[in-house]
């Protein structure tokens, strides 16, 4: 779909007279992400990731914009590791790059862009369209777009109804999704939104979330009920969280997910599924625990826990981020993985023979953004 966006887009461009109007804005950075890692069995891997991302935002008319964003990654390593933030290796490529126009009754985008459904932190059962990542050790940035077109039609100042229509996913094969709907209202101190997935085989998805304030709390609830087959039983999957900031800036969070498709007993985890993408999470009971501070203006650090209830698997995630210069940031943080043998977190050498799930991490990150 990108190749034929593209040509589409240049012959646009040398047919039609672009007004005076129009304004270009440029942007981008350079990312050098150093990633030292020791693996379940105590080999060492280290490996260097370069990424440099240009960010092209072309206003051409006041309801009209084309946005492109092509980078370039280049890697360095003493042997293949696999990255959650490395793909499309040595070449140029696009993780969004669409058009929006704002009608009078809907605006409309087409093409590669990011679509985020759901009020959870660290998981999200109703965001089918992407696939889950830690978003603690995951920048937003980093996550790849969807190729579809999205209708977003205004109902009032508080409500909303959404249409998604998938026409290709290159990065996610196996991604069964076709198209999504979404409505979304304010009630009081709360969002409330509903929604509905058609999945292939003629499943589907029903979900529910919302966010809000309760006795001083931000606090969000987030669910989806799920049939991937209509011969099958039905699966569901909710997170209920909360997070509090103190006088003192010290932030916490907090986020318990069911997972239904989980196991309870680790015997019982398949490991088949998630090492083939089907599945992202191998047990039943999860819960998440963060803490933030920021320490002045430029600098902040957090600690990030994710706990398996039903295995003691965990891992922590402790960050330091600093900006070190006017458009240079430095980012510490390390992946530490514990739990005994067999846990999803530290699997044992038969259900890992690779040695590289539950492996601990080292990371050094330079953005420069221009």
């Amino acid at each position: 779909m990108i190749k034929k966006f593209l040509i589409l887009f240049f012959l646009f461009c040398a047919v039609i007279p672009f007004p005076a109007s129009a304004e270009l804005e440029l942007g981008g950075y350079y990312k050098n992400d150093i990633y030292l890692l020791f693996t379940r069995k105590g080999k060492g891997i280290a490996a260097d990731v370069n990424k440099l991302k240009l960010q092209i935002d072309y206003q051409l008319l006041e309801n009209a914009e084309i946005y492109f964003s092509p980078y370039y990654v280049f890697l360095a390593k003493t042997e293949e590791i696999p990255l959650l933030d490395v793909t499309d290796l040595d070449k140029v490529t696009f993780d969004r790059a669409y058009v929006k126009v704002a009608f009078p009754f809907a605006d409309v985008t087409a093409g590669r862009q990011r679509v985020a459904w759901g009020t959870g932190y660290v998981f999200n059962p109703t965001d089918i369209f992407n696939p889950f990542a830690l978003t603690f050790a995951v920048a937003d940035e980093d996550r790849p777009g969807i190729d579809a077109v999205r209708a977003n039609f205004p109902l009032g100042p508080l409500s909303r109804f959404e249409a998604i229509l998938l026409t290709d996913n290159e990065f996610s094969s196996l991604n069964k999704s076709k198209k999504g709907f979404k409505g979304k209202t304010n009630i009081g101190m709360y969002d409330l939104s509903l929604s509905y997935v058609a999945l292939g085989d003629e499943g589907f998805q029903f979900g529910f979330d919302t966010a809000g304030e309760l006795l001083g709390l931000g606090v969000r609830a987030e669910a989806a009920i799920i049939n991937e087959n209509a011969d099958e039983d039905y699966s569901s999957k909710a997170i209920l969280g909360w997070n509090y900031t103190f006088e003192n800036g010290i932030g916490i969070d907090m986020e318990y997910f069911y997972n239904g498709e989980g196991q309870r007993d680790k015997s019982k985890y398949d490991w088949s599924g998630l090492f083939a993408g089907k599945i992202y999470q191998l047990g039943t009971d999860y819960l998440f625990f963060g803490l933030n501070k920021l320490l002045d203006e430029i600098t902040t650090v957090s600690l990030s826990f994710l706990w398996n209830m039903n295995d003691s698997g965990f891992i922590v995630y402790p960050a330091f981020s600093r900006n070190i210069f006017e458009n240079v940031d430095l980012n510490l943080e390390a992946l530490i993985a514990g739990g005994d043998s067999g846990s999803e977190y530290k699997p044992s050498d038969a259900e890992d023979p690779s040695g590289l799930l539950g492996s601990n991490t080292l990371y050094i990150k330079f953005k420069c953004s221009f």
